[in-house]
């Protein structure tokens, strides 16, 4: 037996794997909800329900998904030998592998434009054989004919100017060897074609740039023409020629080839080359960078009769893949058809109908913050009449019901206040209401139960809602601590979401607690800042003060200074009589009346003067 596509059977080797997923599920499955109702009551809470169906139709899948990869990978088995008589035609190929070949006016270069040209025309071929032959100055086959199309083009990669000896270009030795190649690959084949012209099943490919510097190549031409053998030329090059480049065994340029002191120029001659093919009565294509011409080779070359040139043996083997995949088809059909729960009769006496008992199994955000109505499951067996009025207090709190919640889970704690489950979900409603004291009771209580059951999940989340109570309350300290809580909780449980969002909490209350320290310690700073102020203003102020009493007090004294020089003066009239009193105008009598006069209001000037000053020694010295 053998496989077409024996890839397929790796798939096999994951079935063993999904095979122990499912099982750890049905086990897992079977666990939490033995956790929740005691299995001696499943027959009355769910009697539809059936552990193991699911996992039986799971089982049947994966053995009818093993056959269809088996069918997929095409089993065959049945071994059938032929022996087929292949036609086809003797296609020898003629290659220049000439120092000229090397030249760079086409691109990449003639030899290997004429190798491209080779491969595309052996992949068209079917059933055809091939043959080499290169030459130069002198020729050798280097494959003879062959189906095995694999080494021909491996042999076709090794040919160049460095497979002969002598260099040169003769035309005719090569045409002549092609055809002793051709005549022992039809002795060989038994057929006797060599002999029989008018069965058209040989040619001959020359592939070259016609630079032919020897005078045979027209007499092989005949030969081949009156051998039968179709011809056919390829030229490979340009008009206008190139030099012949010089490279090491690495591929680095060093030079072009000289001949005394002139570089040597290869020109491509294709008059030469159509002068053969006309006489050998062939065909003569110049090779384009395209390759068109390729295709009017095959469609000539298709023309051509064909001979039986050899006998195939062809081993067959019976396809198989039938079988897994009936099998397979059969299989699914019959899972399909098994049920995935008990099918209960009409008068069955049980019709209870029961919900898994997930407690508050969403996720809610209030907008301070606070974190979760977490869904969580209780970690032991519960009792019938907790669990119907845990359910029902489930029920109120999605209608919004919130006090009719409150009450059922009031019930529940009240029939075993042990529990977790129902002091969790009346803690989470009374934060909903804003009741944080009450709340932070009940979450504190819960966890206590879920760490005693060891129930971690329960424990992380009771844990994380006792920090929003905290939160809410705005006990930043406690707040912090029920969030350690729930990430080491969270732990053990391997519950990363709660991990995570505790993690979160810690950081946010972590960051305002410290921004309300910075804005404290702003605070003061900016209070003892105003009060330095403050008292560099009142320095300030009192300098002012006194400078200007300072200045007010010498104000005062210069005042005083000036009127007792002022009554100095008055007092000693002698002062204006020290001289006496000339004038041209005046009499004497007449000046005397003037300083009588003058006498009289300095006397009454003296005694205004006294009584100002009695005045001033009265009011204390101040003149304000």
């Amino acid at each position: 037996m053998k496989f077409v596509y024996p890839g397929w059977l790796w798939a096999l080797t994951f079935l063993p794997l999904v095979y122990l997923f499912l099982r750890h599920q049905q086990k897992s499955r079977v666990l939490k909800f033995s956790k929740t109702i005691h299995p001696s009551l499943w027959s009355r809470v769910a009697p539809e329900l059936e552990p193991g169906a699911l996992f039986r139709k799971a089982r049947l899948a994966l053995i009818a998904l093993a056959f269809v990869f088996l069918a997929l990978a095409r089993p065959q088995w049945g071994r059938q030998e032929e022996i087929v008589k292949v036609d086809g035609l003797d296609i020898m190929l003629v290659l220049d592998v000439s120092n000229s070949m090397l030249v760079e006016d086409v691109v990449p270069s003639r030899i290997k434009k004429a190798k491209h040209l080779i491969r595309n025309l052996v992949e068209a071929l079917k059933g055809d054989r091939v043959g080499a032959v290169a030459f130069a100055a002198s020729a050798f086959v280097a494959c003879p004919l062959t189906t095995d199309f694999q080494y021909f083009l491996e042999t076709l990669e090794i040919l160049g100017p460095s497979v002969v000896t002598n260099q040169g270009t003769d035309i005719g030795i090569a045409l002549e060897t092609a055809l002793q190649s051709l005549e022992r690959g039809a002795e060989e084949g038994g057929d006797g074609s060599a002999n029989r012209p008018d069965l058209a099943s040989k040619a001959v490919v020359l592939i070259s740039d016609g630079e032919d510097q020897e005078q045979g190549a027209l007499d092989a031409a005949r030969m081949l023409k009156s051998k039968g053998i179709r011809f056919y030329t390829l030229g490979v090059g340009t008009e206008k020629g190139g030099p012949i480049p010089v490279r090491d065994e690495s591929g680095v340029l060093h030079g072009h080839k000289r001949h005394g002191n002139e570089t040597v120029v290869s020109s491509f001659d294709p008059k030469a080359l159509m002068q053969v093919a006309s006489v050998a009565g062939g065909k003569y294509w110049s090779v384009t960078p395209s390759e068109s011409e390729l295709e009017e080779l095959l469609g000539d070359l298709g023309k051509l009769n064909r001979s039986e040139n050899a006998e195939r043996r062809i081993v067959t083997y019976q396809e198989r893949y039938q079988w897994p995949l009936a099998v397979a088809v059969f299989l699914f059909f019959l899972e399909f058809s098994m049920p995935a729960r008990k099918i209960l009769r009409e008068n069955s006496a049980a019709e209870l109908k029961s919900s898994r008992p997930d407690v508050l199994a969403s996720w809610f955000f209030a907008s301070l913050g606070l974190a979760s109505l977490l869904g969580v499951r209780p970690a032991h067996a519960v009792p019938m009449d907790v669990y119907l009025e845990n359910q029902e207090g489930l029920k109120l709190y999605q209608e919004g019901k919130l006090e009719e919640a409150k009450l059922k889970f009031g019930e529940a704690q009240a029939l075993n206040p042990g529990l977790a489950a129902p002091q969790f979900n009346q803690g989470v409603t009374q934060l909903q209401q804003g009741d944080t004291e009450a709340a932070i009771r009940n979450f504190s209580g819960s966890a206590a139960a879920a760490n005693q059951v060891r129930d971690s999940a329960l424990s992380a989340r009771s844990f994380y809602n006792l920090g929003a109570a905290f939160e809410k309350n705005a006990d930043i300290d406690h707040a912090i601590g029920s969030y350690l809580g729930a990430i080491t909780s969270a732990k053990a449980a391997g519950d990363a979401q709660v991990e995570t969002d505790a993690r979160k909490k810690i950081e946010i209350l972590v960051r305002e607690q410290q921004k309300k320290d910075q804005e404290k310690q702003d605070q003061k700073q900016n209070q003892d800042q105003k009060n330095e102020q403050g008292q560099s203003q009142q320095d300030k102020q009192d300098k002012k003060d006194q400078a200007e009493k300072k200045d007010e007090q010498k104000s005062a004294d210069s005042g005083e200074q000036k009127q007792q020089d002022q009554q100095k003066q008055y007092q000693d009239p002698t002062r204006t009589r020290q001289r006496e009193f000339k004038s041209k105008h005046l009499s004497k009598e007449d000046a005397e009346r003037v300083m009588a006069d003058l006498g009289n209001r300095e006397r009454e000037l003296q005694a205004k003067l006294k009584r100002q000053q009695g005045r001033r020694s009265e009011s204390g010295g101040k003149d304000w």
